[in-house]
């Protein structure tokens, strides 16, 4: 007798065991203190952006009837919990918003560009990372030789390669930048090497 078996049903997600997901809201605050004002999320824009917060909002919660004695007001505003996070406020505002439908936020700053970049990297925020990424190369073509730096002080290989690409449109660079001080001597031999290739080719 030949038995049939249902096909079997995706097993839930961890996240949807945990009690924050009945909350209204989190709230996001950038450290170290003093702290600015905690900027407020529904979690499932959190969590479906970022693994890194889907794992931790699937640990346990302390019990409702211990939350009271046991919280400490800087892990809370009100009733409502507040996770801590190293980056400043100017970083931690624009990224939550690149989670929302809509427009995106315009990052009009190189440091911002890179800051913001590294965050979404830091908490597994791949499409996010991927909308910056494409801002960085709007912006690599306005301003390739700072945006150079700071990738080189990262060692962020493909971002070097986009803005030394981008730079060969551009005179040699004369201007002093800052940004050109934490130019590691290996990525500033590979941006000679690269212009070195393309004017042989000419």
């Amino acid at each position: 007798m030949s038995s049939s078996r249902s096909p079997s049903l995706a097993q839930p997600r961890p996240f949807k065991t945990s009690s924050l997901l009945d909350l209204t809201v989190v709230a996001l605050r950038s450290g170290p203190p003093p702290f600015d004002k905690p900027a407020h999320h529904p979690p499932g824009i959190l969590i479906e952006a970022s693994p890194f917060f889907e794992s931790m909002f699937s640990l346990p919660q302390i019990p409702d009837d211990r939350k009271r004695k046991e919280r400490d007001d800087a892990k809370y505003v009100g009733d409502t919990p507040v996770i801590s996070v190293s980056e400043d406020n100017e970083t931690l505002e624009p990224l939550p918003r690149f989670c929302y439908p809509g427009h995106d936020p315009e990052l009009d700053k190189g440091e911002l560009l890179y800051a913001v970049l590294e965050a979404a990297r830091k908490y597994d925020m791949e499409e996010i990372a991927e909308k910056v990424s494409t801002q960085f190369v709007k912006y690599a073509e306005k301003y390739p030789f700072r945006l150079f730096a700071l990738a080189s002080s990262r060692c962020w290989t493909e971002e070097v390669k986009m803005a030394a690409k981008a730079s060969l449109l551009y005179p040699v660079q004369t201007k002093y930048l800052e940004e050109l001080d934490k130019v590691t001597s290996f990525f500033a031999s590979q941006i000679e090497r690269a212009i070195s290739g393309v004017c042989l080719l000419l």
